[in-house]
């Protein structure tokens, strides 16, 4: 990041490019944006991995005209569930294997919030971040994510998997 600094001359757009250059020469081609696992009317699903985040505080320590140095460096991969609308799957547990062995989160953040709609409506659904260790996206393995959704009256909920591929979890860093 010093050196990036250095080579932007106070310039915080060349600061960020500076910054993934060198990312890029140190550790090759990498997700600059968080990964979108679902994205439907009803709900976003997306993954963070912790240069992401890092880019992400980055620019907003720009943005606001604070020193680089307040820039954050999460060591997790950050898992956001959004839900869009009402009727979005209410997903309460979320599961990630590798390898076919299940990786626990580091910390969930996943909880019941209360949703409206325009028409005064209101739905409780689960929303939030899910953090895992970042190695669970280490490339050469079979990483799968199931998000379950609550069942809602008598009919079951359709479980949701994402299969992580190969090119992708080399791209995550």
């Amino acid at each position: 990041m010093k050196q990036a600094e250095r080579e932007a001359k106070g310039d915080p757009t060349e600061l960020v490019l500076a910054f993934d250059r060198r990312a890029r020469a140190a550790w090759g081609d990498f997700e600059s944006f968080p990964v979108t696992i679902v994205h439907t009317r009803e709900l976003i699903v997306s993954l963070s991995t912790p240069l992401m985040n890092f880019r992400r505080s980055l620019a907003d320590v720009l943005r606001t005209h604070r020193a680089v140095t307040e820039t954050k460096w999460q060591p997790a991969a950050v898992l956001s569930i959004s839900p869009e609308r009402l009727g979005a799957p209410d997903i309460d547990r979320v599961t990630l294997t590798r390898q076919g062995r299940q990786v626990p989160p580091l910390r969930s953040e996943l909880r019941p919030m209360t949703f409206s709609d325009g028409n005064g409506r209101q739905a409780v659904l689960h929303a939030g971040d899910v953090h895992f260790p970042a190695e669970a996206f280490a490339p050469d393995a079979h990483v799968v994510l199931s998000l379950q959704p609550r069942e809602r009256g008598t009919s079951n909920a359709d479980l949701i998997e994402y299969v992580f591929e190969a090119d992708l979890l080399r791209a995550l860093k």
